[in-house]
C-alpha cells in the first residue's frame, strides 16, 4: 500500500539530513529540534486523520491508475471535478481544526505541471512530460510530502529577472547529466516537514512580458530536501512557555503552533536531467503561471472557509459568554463571518465544477472563477479579526494571566468579578477570551491575517488574472446589441424591440 501512516512517514522524514539554520546556528540533528519535531508530529497527526475511515469516505484516499495503488488525494492527478471538490471539502474540515492540510501545494504543483510539461513537449519537442510522470509515480509510491519553492525574493519589483539576476533563481550551468542552479526562494512553509522541494519559475504574469533574455530563469525541477547546496534558513514561530497546569494562556502559541517558514538558498545546486521539467523555454512562462493559478487559486476557498469556521465559533462563544449573542450588532458581525465562509467555499466549488479537461488528461478549475475566489478570500482584510475583538471586548487582551488564576489568595476575586452571562463561569469566559487573544493579537493572529492577505498568491496577482482572463470583449458585444450598435452577439442573441 502506498499510503503511509503518520508513524511510517515520520520514520522516513527522520532519515533526511537537510542543512538547516535556526537561531543563528546550524542545526546538526534537525529532527531532534523541539520546534521541528513538534510540527512534524502535527503533520503526522493530520496524515492519520486523513487516512481515517471518516475522511476516506470524503475522498481523502483514491486509487491511482499510474501505480494501481491507493494514494493520498493530494498526490493524485485529478481527471475530473470530483477530486477537486473533495479536496475543498476536506480542506474546510481540516483547516478548522489544524489551520492547514499541508499538502495542497503538492496537489496543485503536480496537476499544473502535468499539463505544463505536456504543452512544453508539444511546443518544443522535449521529453519533460515523460520525466514528470515518473516523478509523480515516485511521489505516489513513497507517499512523501512536497514543499513549494515558488516565490522568488524579487528585489526591485519594477525590474524583470534578467535585470537583477540575484533576485530570481536561475540556471547557471548546463551539463551532460543535468543542470546547476543558483539563487534563492522565500516563503517556503514547513520545509523541514517535506521530503522534496518542487521549484518553479517566478509567476511573472501581469507584471512583465517574458523575453528570450529571461530564458535562464525559466527552470522548474524537483529535488530531495537534503540535496547538497540547499541551505534552509528558518523563521521560527514564537513558542510561549507554559506557566501553570491550567493551560489557559495562549492555547495555540503555547505549543509552538504556527508556520515554520524558510528561505532556501540554492548554492550552485546540481539537478539531474530526470528531475528537470522546464529549462530555458521562456515562452512558456506566462502559460505556466496561468495553469498554476487555475489549480492553486481555487485551493484558497477550502482553507479560508475552514479558518473562518473556527473564527466564527470563537466569536459566537464570545458573544454568548458576554450575553450579547441576540443583539442586532452581534448577529450582524457573526453573519459576516458565516457568509464569508460560505461564499469562499462556494466560490472554490464553482471554479472546480466549471472547469474543463486539459488535453493531457488533467481537469483544471476555471481560471477566472479560481482567481475571483482568491480575491474573495482576501478582500475582507482584517474584518475577521475586528469581529472577534469587537465581540470579545477589552477583556480579550486585559484578562489576568493564568498565573493569577492559579493563586488561591486572589482566585476568588477573579471568579466573582470576571463572570459574564449567567450559566458560565468566569474561568470559562476568560478561556474563550484568551483563545481570541491568541487568534488575533499574537504571532498566530498575525499569521492568520497574513494567510488572508498573502497565502495562495498575492491579491494583485488575483486581480491581474481576473482582468486578463475574463472575456470582457464578449460581454461588450452583448451590450452593443442592446445599444443598437450590433445586430447579434456571439450566441446569436438579438434585440429586436
Amino acid at each position: 500500500m502506498a499510503v503511509k501512516s503518520g508513524g511510517e512517514w515520520l520514520e522516513a522524514l527522520r532519515a533526511q539530513t537537510p542543512e538547516v539554520y535556526m537561531g543563528g546556528e546550524r542545526v546538526e540533528k534537525v529532527y531532534d529540534h523541539p520546534t521541528v519535531s513538534t510540527l512534524a508530529f502535527i503533520f503526522s497527526a493530520v496524515r492519520d486523520t486523513l487516512n481515517s475511515q471518516m475522511f476516506r469516505d470524503k475522498g481523502s484516499v483514491v486509487n491511482s491508475p499510474l501505480i494501481n495503488e491507493e494514494v493520498s488525494l493530494f498526490a493524485n492527478i485529478h481527471q475530473g471535478p470530483e477530486e477537486w471538490i473533495a479536496r475543498t471539502r476536506i480542506q474546510r474540515e481540516i483547516c478548522r481544526r489544524s489551520l492547514c492540510v499541508f499538502r495542497c501545494l503538492q496537489e496543485d504543483y503536480q496537476n499544473a505541471y502535468w499539463a505544463i510539461t505536456h504543452e512544453t513537449d508539444q511546443a518544443h519537442n522535449t521529453d519533460y512530460h515523460e520525466r514528470f510522470v515518473e516523478w509523480v509515480k515516485h511521489m505516489q509510491k513513497t507517499d512523501g510530502i512536497v514543499g513549494a519553492a515558488w516565490m522568488d525574493v524579487r528585489g526591485d519589483r519594477t525590474k524583470p529577472p534578467h535585470e537583477q539576476p540575484d533576485a530570481f533563481l536561475r540556471m547557471v550551468e548546463r551539463r551532460k547529466d543535468g543542470i546547476v542552479v543558483r539563487g534563492c526562494k522565500s516563503s517556503i512553509s514547513m520545509a523541514t516537514n517535506c521530503n522534496e522541494l518542487c521549484v518553479t519559475p517566478a509567476p511573472l504574469k501581469g507584471r512583465f512580458s517574458p523575453t528570450a533574455e529571461d530564458k535562464d530563469f525559466a527552470v522548474a525541477f524537483a529535488i530531495p530536501l537534503d540535496t547538497e547546496g540547499v541551505k534552509l534558513i528558518a523563521k521560527v514561530p514564537l513558542k510561549r512557555e507554559q506557566k501553570t497546569s491550567l493551560k489557559m494562556d495562549y492555547p495555540f502559541s503555547r505549543v509552538g503552533f504556527g508556520d515554520l517558514i524558510f528561505t532556501a538558498v540554492f548554492d550552485d545546486v546540481f539537478v539531474p536531467w530526470e528531475r528537470v521539467f522546464l529549462c530555458g523555454e521562456w515562452d512558456m512562462l506566462d502559460r505556466a503561471a496561468s495553469l498554476t493559478i487555475e489549480t492553486h487559486f481555487s485551493a484558497k476557498g477550502g482553507c479560508k472557509s475552514g479558518t473562518l469556521d473556527l473564527l466564527a465559533g470563537a466569536a459566537g462563544l464570545a458573544a454568548e459568554y458576554n450575553g450579547i449573542e441576540n443583539t442586532p450588532h452581534a448577529k450582524d458581525r457573526l453573519t459576516h463571518l458565516m457568509a464569508w465562509s460560505e461564499e469562499s467555499f462556494a466560490a472554490a466549488i464553482g471554479a472546480e465544477v466549471e472547469g474543463e479537461k486539459h488535453p493531457s488528461g488533467v481537469w483544471f478549475p476555471d481560471p477566472v472563477k479560481a482567481s475571483a475566489n482568491k480575491w474573495l478570500c482576501s478582500e475582507g482584510g482584517p474584518g475577521d479579526i475586528d469581529t472577534l475583538l469587537d465581540l470579545g471586548g477589552g477583556i480579550v487582551t486585559n484578562a489576568p494571566a493564568e498565573t493569577e488564576w492559579n493563586n488561591p489568595e486572589i482566585r476568588g476575586y477573579l471568579d466573582k468579578y470576571l463572570v459574564g452571562k449567567s450559566g458560565f463561569s468566569a474561568e470559562e469566559r476568560v478561556r474563550v477570551m484568551k483563545l481570541i487573544e491568541d487568534l488575533t493579537t499574537t504571532d498566530v493572529g498575525g499569521l492568520l491575517h497574513q494567510l488572508t492577505v498573502n497565502a495562495g498568491g498575492d491579491l494583485q496577482a488575483a486581480r491581474n488574472a481576473v482582468y486578463s482572463l475574463y472575456d470582457l470583449e464578449d460581454r461588450k458585444r452583448t451590450a452593443k446589441v442592446f445599444a443598437g450598435i450590433e445586430e447579434a452577439d456571439s450566441m446569436g442573441f438579438s434585440w429586436g424591440l
